[in-house]
């Protein structure tokens, strides 16, 4: 509802298409859809908002909308056009100081990597990323840079059966996301735990940390 009454706003007051507020309307709509799973729809507006960004040269934008048409990609399987899509995302953010949305394009480059089967570059991206996102809390970003960067690192560590970084890992993340309240985070950092204890052959310890996720 807020983004339909946004978009009369802006068509009552004649905002040309390439006005970033309509860029962000775009790229708020692809977000969405993609979180809703309705990729068709997702990337309609990332194209939009990819065009119409590049028409006002609002290069930012454009990387955020170009990153939402990689989720699609990866969404449908199509690792190694994503793969190529997030790196034009990153390539469009050179001049920009953005931690937060640095860091999470080098999360989805590191999920991409890991789909084609190069751990090492996967591992590099990971750690790129909670770069990023540790600097965004140092800028005033609030915790949950730190906690995601942790967990991110952690799930890198754990898909590459480094078991004792990856509970090192999520565990730092599970203390931070515990502190203030996220109760998804957790979840997430509880259930990856689980798949530690499983592949240390510790079923028992794998379901009581399934459990504590539900």
């Amino acid at each position: 509802p807020t983004l339909a009454l946004l978009e009369q706003a802006l068509r009552a007051a004649e905002v040309v298409a390439e006005d970033v507020t309509w860029v962000e309307l775009f790229v708020q709509r692809a977000a969405i859809f993609n979180g809703l799973e309705r990729f068709d729809d997702a990337r309609h507006w990332a194209s939009r908002a990819e065009a119409a960004a590049q028409r006002g040269h609002h290069r930012v934008l454009e990387a955020r909308a170009v990153l939402e048409l990689g989720r699609v990609q990866m969404a449908e399987r199509e690792a190694q056009v994503a793969d190529r899509t997030f790196a034009r995302a990153e390539s469009l953010l050179k001049e920009s100081d953005d931690p937060a949305l640095l860091g999470e394009v080098n999360y989805n480059r590191s999920l991409a990597a890991r789909y084609l089967q190069e751990p090492s570059r996967a591992r590099a991206h990971a750690l790129v990323a909670a770069k990023y996102l540790t600097r965004q809390t140092r800028q005033g970003g609030g915790e949950t840079g730190v906690a995601r960067g942790w967990r991110i690192l952690g799930s890198s560590s754990l898909l590459d059966r480094e078991l004792d970084d990856a509970e090192k890992y999520l565990r730092r993340a599970l203390r931070l996301y515990d502190r203030f309240g996220d109760v998804l985070g957790v979840a997430e950092c509880w259930t990856d735990l689980g798949v530690v204890a499983r592949l240390r052959n510790d079923p028992k310890g794998a379901m009581g940390y399934l459990d504590k996720a539900l």
